[in-house]
């Protein structure tokens, strides 16, 4: 008996110590399922507003545990947690119709018939520009407003003058010649399809190279691509609310598409006051992340630099003779192969690079005279590419200065690691 009343005053003690903890778990901070300590700023009028657009003209269903802030991590505006969220809560409910696309505008059917392509940007930008012609009249004036100005914080290099672009980035980098490209292929658009439209069946659009440069960039930063759509006039879309969600790799949240509805999901615990995350690709090194959205993430996991092949073909023509433009004509041009390649953080460059390198010295007699000289004309290239890294001088350096010295602080160490391996195929 003795024994049994001593074993049953151990389990009322261990009882009342796993009531204790339970109390102290239930009221602390970490475990609170109201936000009592922290504080919330009022919304700013035009955020008011867009919230009152999105819930009653757009039918937008957006959770009470969120608010919108003008001090978000990116463009100054971002998405967080009024109260505890827990994984799985849905943040978020957009009907596919409050979507802007230019399968959703008045333009639909004027576009599809009259324009051909197979790049779903040229129909947004005509839709879009049509939508801030009309101010005040358009369904989307509210979102367009409400949306962060691309100038507003850091602005991607396709807004950035050429004088900026080639003094930053340097002219011969892989991430100059990326919005080269960019620049050149819109332009093309403007002159070849958006303005010949404009012109011919919206006359009374103001139109101009430098407003469709700048709407394109806007789409870069904000727009979704519907992974299950088959129509170009549908494919790339504007999602109101959720395109205010900032990048991180370690996201809170991801959008899943469905038939009717769009829902923007929490992936994992959220505290209050804590920045709601998304991710705009989970694989994105920071030099696309600058290219695309005009910021970096000083944190990212994945990151990797590109390097341009327009400066292979310079390394191999060096001391140039007509045998190797005649090998490159034959080999590289034919092939359409990329015009740039990544370097890792370990100073692994990608495969294809590799690929090419060998194509260019398979006149080797030997496989141990191959590899030399594959070895010295990656060696040449990567010095090249070295040497066209710009220095950007700058006692107080803007953001977009520091963003881009960390690029070339990393574009150097990565490539430099890869020279020393002195990496033989």
């Amino acid at each position: 008996m003795e024994k049994c009343k001593r074993i049953s005053k151990r389990k009322k003690l261990l009882l009342e110590k796993v009531k204790k903890r339970k109390q102290i778990v239930k009221g602390s901070k970490r475990y609170r399922s109201t936000a009592e300590n922290v504080e919330f700023p009022e919304e700013p009028p035009a955020v008011t507003k867009f919230r009152h657009w999105c819930t009653t003209t757009a039918s937008i269903a957006i959770s009470d545990k969120v608010y919108i802030g003008v001090h978000g991590s990116s463009h100054g505006i971002g998405v967080f947690a009024k109260d505890r969220i827990r994984k799985g809560e849905v943040l978020a409910v957009i009907p596919r119709s409050s979507t802007l696309s230019a399968g959703n505008s008045t333009l639909s059917d004027l576009i599809s018939a009259n324009i051909i392509t197979d790049n779903s940007w040229i129909p947004l930008i005509i839709t879009i520009m049509n939508e801030y012609s009309m101010k005040d009249e358009s369904y989307w004036c509210t979102y367009l407003n409400t949306v962060p100005n691309n100038t507003s914080v850091c602005s991607p290099p396709l807004l950035w003058s050429s004088e900026e672009r080639e003094r930053l980035l340097g002219a011969e980098t892989g991430l100059y010649h990326l919005v080269d490209s960019d620049m050149k292929r819109l332009r093309n658009d403007y002159c070849t399809i958006i303005k010949p439209f404009m012109e011919t069946h919206l006359p009374r659009v103001k139109i101009s190279e430098e407003k469709v440069i700048e709407i394109a960039s806007f789409i870069m930063s904000y727009s979704f691509t519907d992974p299950y759509s088959n129509d170009v006039l549908s494919e790339t879309m504007m999602i109101p609310f959720v395109d205010l969600l900032n990048h991180n790799h370690c996201h809170h949240a991801e959008l899943k598409f469905g038939n009717k509805v769009l829902k923007l999901i929490a992936t994992r615990s959220i505290n209050p006051g804590e920045e709601i995350m998304n991710t705009f690709g989970t694989s994105l090194p920071n030099y696309s992340l600058l290219h695309t959205h005009g910021f970096i993430d000083l944190n990212n996991p994945v990151d990797k630099v590109c390097i341009p092949l327009n400066s292979l073909k310079r390394a191999f023509f060096m001391k140039g003779a007509n045998w190797k433009r005649k090998i490159w004509s034959e080999l590289i041009d034919k092939d359409e192969f990329d015009e740039i390649y990544e370097v890792d953080s370990n100073g692994i460059p990608d495969p294809s690079l590799l690929k090419i390198i060998k194509l260019l010295c398979s006149r080797g007699t030997s496989l141990e005279l191959r590899k030399r000289m594959q070895s010295k004309l990656l060696q040449k290239y990567i010095k090249r590419c070295l040497a066209n890294i710009p220095v950007v001088f700058a006692k107080e350096p803007s953001l977009k200065e520091e963003y881009v010295m960390k690029l070339h602080q990393q574009l150097n160490e990565y490539l430099n690691k890869l020279l020393l391996t002195s990496f033989i195929m």
